[in-house]
């Protein structure tokens, strides 16, 4: 069975194939380019959705242009439930490695115009797996910045946690 620690594994060797200067990297099959910075954003969606697709062989539920239209979509899904409740001005604290994190605020989606405008993959240890085209630096695992801490609207679970 596919589990939180594959997610993590995934998200971290993007990271090293980055870290030793590859521009684009396979994973299982799954394509990943650190395009820096396009002008249309999006890049945090696509990535996180790659990460998923990558470590659990499917992909994120309910396809989506997004990180607002994957939010709703996992808000509408029974056997989907909200693990990390949004703390206000608060920091994900009970999420899991693996966790999918949703941040409003920022610009608006480009696609639908939407509050919802970043995602991530939690790694633990104050570290998050993202795609930050704005700031110019793509895929990255920099803790959450106190501007998403403060705009933290909750995190999912995609798959099991194995502990």
């Amino acid at each position: 069975m596919k589990t939180n620690r594959d997610v993590c594994e995934v998200a971290e060797m993007v990271l090293y194939a980055k870290a030793h200067g590859k521009r684009t990297c396979t994973v299982s099959g799954v394509v990943f380019d650190d395009n820096i910075y396009d002008g249309r954003g999006g890049r945090c969606q696509e990535n996180t959705r790659k990460v998923y697709e990558a470590a659990l062989d499917k992909p994120m539920p309910g396809k989506a242009c997004c990180a607002y239209k994957t939010y709703l979509n996992l808000l509408k899904m029974k056997n989907m439930p909200k693990v990390v409740k949004a703390y206000p001005k608060g920091a994900p604290k009970d999420a899991k490695p693996g966790d999918a994190l949703f941040f409003s605020g920022g610009p608006k989606c480009h696609t639908c115009g939407n509050p919802v405008g970043h995602v991530g993959i939690w790694l633990g240890n104050g570290r998050m797996f993202q795609h930050t085209s704005r700031a110019g630096l793509g895929i990255t695992q920099q803790p959450p910045t106190a501007s998403q801490i403060y705009r933290f609207v909750g995190a999912y679970r995609l798959a099991p946690v194995e502990e």
